[in-house]
């Protein structure tokens, strides 16, 4: 993927990567010495000259006397390169499965030692017997169908693709709210996206799922949870105000810059009757 190329760069980048470093140590080291960087960084003291003298035609430095400190335009080159370096390990711990346990639901009656494999189930890590699969491991204890248990020896990746999510942006509560909401097409709404969850993200959301019985999955910190929901495989329909619904979009456009994988979302106005 395009964003997996991006935050790899610093890790196949050496001049990159070292710039970082340089301006990690200044800033965990105020007033470190360029002796003391090149001893840390294990290069020889005139390539620290040779990249300070760079860095500070960049403006990532600037000097303070005989030593060097990092601009705001370095405090922000840094911050940017080490929040891709993070999201580019985390996605990859992930996708690797380097955690060797997980949690997860018993899909069937299993003993302690099975063999299982892993698939992801209305957003869920479901175990079941078997010995070959994309996410396999070891049954940590006894458990009946539908307990939840420790997996352990975890290897492969557990492979399953984002949900959409569609924000379904009602009359705010100043425009009417529910009493303006067309219910027809919200509900025509509802039948079409399918949903795996329902996020309320106001009381004009709360209400607009009442009217239709809705039953909510999502009511509390909706905008996070939508991408955790998404990013374990559900659709999920947000309903709110157009004047709060705002917040889960930003999020969303938010993870979709930062994260390797993307999730898909759209924004139906539905106005008044």
């Amino acid at each position: 993927m395009a964003g997996t190329g991006r935050n790899m760069r610093i890790l196949r980048d050496l001049r990159l990567s070292t710039k970082v470093l340089i301006l990690y140590e200044l800033v965990r080291q105020p007033g470190v010495g360029q002796r003391e960087l090149a001893a840390i960084l294990e290069v020889t003291p005139q390539a620290i000259s040779d990249y300070l003298k760079h860095m500070d035609e960049e403006g990532l430095v600037e000097k303070e006397g005989r030593a060097v400190r990092p601009t705001m335009v370095g405090f922000q080159f840094l911050q940017e390169h080490l929040q891709q370096l993070g999201d580019f390990t985390y996605r990859a711990m992930q996708e690797v499965n380097v955690i060797n346990s997980c949690a997860a639901v018993a899909g069937e009656d299993l003993r302690k030692g099975d063999q299982v494999v892993l698939e992801l189930e209305e957003g869920i890590l479901v175990a079941r017997k078997g010995k070959w699969g994309p996410s396999t491991g070891v049954a940590g204890r006894d458990a009946r169908e539908g307990e939840d248990l420790a997996i352990m020896e975890l290897e492969g990746m557990l492979e399953h693709h984002p949900g959409a999510v569609t924000i379904a942006s009602l009359p705010s509560a100043v425009e009417g709210g529910t009493s303006k909401v067309d219910l027809v097409s919200l509900k025509e709404l509802v039948v079409k996206t399918s949903p795996g969850v329902i996020a309320v993200v106001d009381p004009v959301g709360i209400r607009a799922a009442e009217m239709l019985k809705l039953s909510v999955g999502i009511r509390f910190g909706t905008d996070r949870a939508v991408v955790d929901a998404a990013s374990r495989g559900l659709d999920v329909l947000v309903l709110g105000g157009r004047d709060q619904v705002g917040a889960v979009l930003e999020v969303l456009d938010a993870h979709n810059k930062r994260s390797e994988i993307r999730i898909d979302h759209s924004v139906v106005e539905l106005g008044a009757r």
